[in-house]
């Protein structure tokens, strides 16, 4: 189920980002090493699939060093264009 969620987000964030940058980054591969590594704890029976999705893609991301344009002009995150209860989960939760 994850997955799914994943492969949503990484195709939200990559028609956010200029095209040559998306082509040579290996940003779906990584998400995806994350996410299938969040399967040997317990991560996945803490956490909705959606936020760990949106966390996998983050993780790649700040891993690859890409950044998404909406985070330098000042508008609101890439994760809560994509999730916009996000935040409110993580206040809650954590």
């Amino acid at each position: 189920m994850n997955l799914q969620y994943l492969l949503h987000h990484i195709k939200a964030v990559q028609d956010l980002l200029v095209p040559h940058v998306a082509a040579r980054s290996p940003i779906a591969t990584v998400a995806w090493a994350l996410l299938r590594d969040s399967y040997h704890g317990n991560v996945c029976l803490l956490h909705p699939p959606d936020h760990i999705a949106v966390c996998c893609l983050y993780l790649a991301l700040e891993m690859l060093g890409v950044e998404v344009p909406l985070n330098n002009q000042g508008e609101p995150t890439w994760w809560n264009v994509c999730k916009y209860d996000f935040v409110i989960y993580l206040l809650i939760n954590f």
